[in-house]
């Protein structure tokens, strides 16, 4: 047996085979991450957004909706209501190296808000837990009906992604 710095002994083969295993448990992208060589993915930030916006039934015109997006950095988009008070969205998708990080906690924030009268009206507020496109998101956020009179709500929609987690979303939009 010979003996390393610092006092301790081991046969050379042992720590070989000990350095070769821990660097096995290291997966491919860790080690990529770690040197600096981390895998673009595609993240998946929205799907296209329809809404209208009005206030006691009637379409409010020329109103800035600002859509916030965050993961990672933020992203933001404006659209401004035609005359009817409808307003649009396109898809947004992204590539980022975030998804290949090691300590990534994969999250995108999505806000859509207004300012009428110096106040924020929130159209729609959901944190989604992944950077795929979810069902229910999709089809929520293709047809946004939004009264500044109504009170903001908390909803819980069904996923339709096989688990049975619900996707919370603060909004004074109607969805019933």
């Amino acid at each position: 047996m010979k003996t390393y710095r610092f006092g301790i002994k081991a046969k050379p083969f042992y720590l070989t085979v000990l350095v070769a295993t821990l660097l096995l448990l290291l997966s491919y992208q860790a080690i990529a991450s770690m040197f600096g060589i981390p895998k673009k993915e595609n993240v998946h930030l929205t799907p296209a957004v329809n809404g209208r916006v009005t206030l006691n039934g009637q379409p409010l015109s020329n109103l800035e909706v600002i859509y916030s997006l965050t993961y990672g950095d933020e992203h933001k988009l404006t659209a401004r209501t035609d005359e009817q008070g409808y307003f649009s969205f396109p898809e947004k998708v992204i590539e980022s190296n975030l998804p290949s990080k090691l300590f990534d906690e994969t999250r995108v924030f999505q806000e859509i808000f207004v300012e009428w009268n110096n106040q924020n009206y929130t159209l729609w507020y959901t944190v989604l837990p992944g950077i795929t496109s979810e069902k229910v998101v999709e089809e929520k956020l293709a047809k946004l009906e939004c009264d500044l009179t109504h009170p903001e709500k908390e909803y819980h929609f069904d996923r339709q992604d096989g688990t049975d987690f619900t996707q919370g979303v603060f909004s004074i939009c109607n969805f019933e």
